[in-house]
C-alpha cells in the first residue's frame, strides 16, 4: 500500500509543489533520502517527549523516554520499546498512578 504524502509549507500554508521554494524542496529531498537510507539499514527513529490530547476523539497519546525505554501510552495503555533499537518490547496499563 503506498500512501501520498503532501508536504506543507508552513510559513505560506500552501503545499510546496505548488509554489514553494526551490531551496525548501531540496531539503525535503535531502531529509527524504536520508531517511530512506537509515530505514534500509534498520536504524531507529527519533522520537521527543510530547503529549497529544485530540478534542475531535477525546484520544489521548504520550510519549515518554526513559533510560532503557521509549513508553507510547495511547489512551492509558503502555507500550514499550527499546530505546537504543526501537524494538518492541511488551505492553502494560498504569492504573491510578501517577507519571
Amino acid at each position: 500500500m503506498k500512501c501520498n504524502i503532501i508536504q506543507w509549507d508552513s510559513e505560506q500554508g500552501t503545499p510546496l509543489k505548488y509554489g514553494g521554494q526551490r531551496i525548501k524542496k531540496a531539503i525535503l529531498s535531502v531529509t527524504y533520502a536520508i531517511g530512506h537510507i537509515l530505514n534500509r539499514i534498520g536504524t531507529p527513529g527519533l522520537v521527543r517527549e510530547t503529549t497529544i490530547n485530540d478534542e475531535l476523539t477525546g484520544a489521548s497519546l504520550s510519549i515518554r523516554v526513559s533510560k532503557y525505554f521509549t513508553v507510547i501510552s495511547v489512551d492509558g495503555k503502555d507500550f514499550y520499546f527499546k530505546r537504543l533499537s526501537g524494538k518492541y518490547d511488551g505492553s502494560g496499563m498504569c492504573q491510578g498512578c501517577s507519571r
